[in-house]
């Protein structure tokens, strides 16, 4: 073949990749659009929850977590924590703080229970509530958390599975304002996608589902992988009811979780996370995956042949705007919901480094092992 041939190959592949990402981000813009804002009140008849927490070696955060657990204006029927084989003093706060409180269950996982699903299956398998109520011990919740979800499924009768919107904590890191754009274009890609119908993930950082959909699902949530409980039960619920899932877009719903402390932690987080697309069960869960990825390494791949040709480099500069653009289009939603709109600031230079964090991410995942605190899973 010769170089006019290689060209337009190049430029058609080129051209596919940007219109799916295209198609991708236009799904997820109408999608948060269809959303409605919501803040309605809570009816007098309440909804017996269940709050689920897994924790493993997170003595510095439980006390602030449950300090905004004291705080909420409606208390939930039960909360139940399951500790994942801890080596910390964290069950000693839980039981200080379950001698004055709503009732609270203290769950310990066995040697074979090992992983958040599993913690997460033993305090289902006794949770008494209809609902379910999910987050992680590093996080903070408002005051009106409770309150919020049970107005939501008060009001939305026929929803089984309610993703809740999540932030991170600022953390000292340098890096703390790229973190948190990428954690709020997941997040809001997620909620999006969800109000297109087409939901792929969530945050099990802020969750609430049926009991007896995810004790229906059973043994094909608890598979053998021991994360993703959030991402699995939201595609296996949607592939099994169609339109039951829901994206609560409430302030009043929003937690904040702790952020990576470091670039090191953070591409460890990440490499999880993207470790877990191969045991996607949805077939457009795992092309939004294989788009965003292939978008980003394109513009990769056209930046080191921008060095040797100046077409190239018309190319890149192209492929560039206008996927700052766009990209744009989402942040900008997403930090207005959040009040974090002073993140735009950093826009450019998050879409300069993405391409190059999601090689280094992708290609570390091929070989690290995946760890979660201390411990390989």
């Amino acid at each position: 073949m010769n170089n006019e041939t290689i060209n337009i190959i190049f430029y058609v592949i080129a051209g596919i990749i940007f219109c799916n990402y295209l198609t991708f981000i236009f799904i997820t813009l109408k999608g948060w659009h269809k959303i409605n804002y919501f803040n309605a009140p809570m009816d007098e008849k309440t909804v017996n929850i269940s709050i689920l927490i897994p924790f493993r070696n997170e003595a510095n955060n439980l006390p602030h977590l449950i300090d905004s657990l004291k705080k909420q204006s409606v208390q939930p029927f039960e909360i139940i924590f399951i500790d994942d084989h801890s080596t910390d003093h964290g069950l000693d706060i839980i039981r200080q703080f379950s001698q004055n409180s709503t009732p609270i269950k203290i769950l310990t996982c066995e040697e074979r229970e090992t992983g958040k699903k599993a913690a997460l299956k033993k305090g289902l398998d006794i949770a008494q509530g209809e609902w379910v109520l999910q987050t992680d011990a590093d996080c903070v919740l408002p005051k009106t958390w409770v309150e919020t979800f049970i107005s939501y499924i008060q009001h939305h009768p026929k929803t089984l599975l309610i993703a809740g919107p999540v932030i991170f904590n600022r953390s000292k890191s340098i890096f703390s304002w790229f973190f948190e754009l990428d954690f709020l274009s997941l997040v809001f890609s997620g909620a999006g996608l969800i109000g297109a119908g087409r939901p792929i993930y969530c945050n099990g950082a802020n969750m609430a589902y049926r009991r007896e959909t995810a004790m229906e699902i059973g043994d094909t949530y608890y598979s053998a992988i021991p994360s993703g409980d959030d991402v699995f039960l939201l595609q296996q619920t949607a592939q099994r009811h169609k339109d039951s899932i829901a994206f609560l877009k409430s302030k009043a719903a929003l937690v904040s979780t702790l952020a990576p402390k470091s670039l090191g932690d953070f591409l460890t987080q990440r490499i999880r996370w993207g470790q877990k697309t191969k045991y996607y069960t949805s077939s457009f869960a795992k092309y939004v995956a294989v788009t965003v990825f292939a978008v980003n390494i394109l513009l990769l791949f056209s930046l080191i042949l921008a060095f040797f040709s100046a077409l190239f480099l018309w190319i890149l500069s192209i492929f560039f705007i206008v996927k700052i653009g766009v990209d744009t289009c989402v942040l900008y939603r997403a930090t207005r919901f959040s009040s974090n709109e002073e993140l735009l600031l950093w826009t450019l230079i998050t879409s300069i480094l993405y391409p190059i964090y999601i090689a280094i991410a992708s290609l570390a995942g091929l070989f690290k092992k995946k760890v979660w605190k201390d411990r390989t899973i």
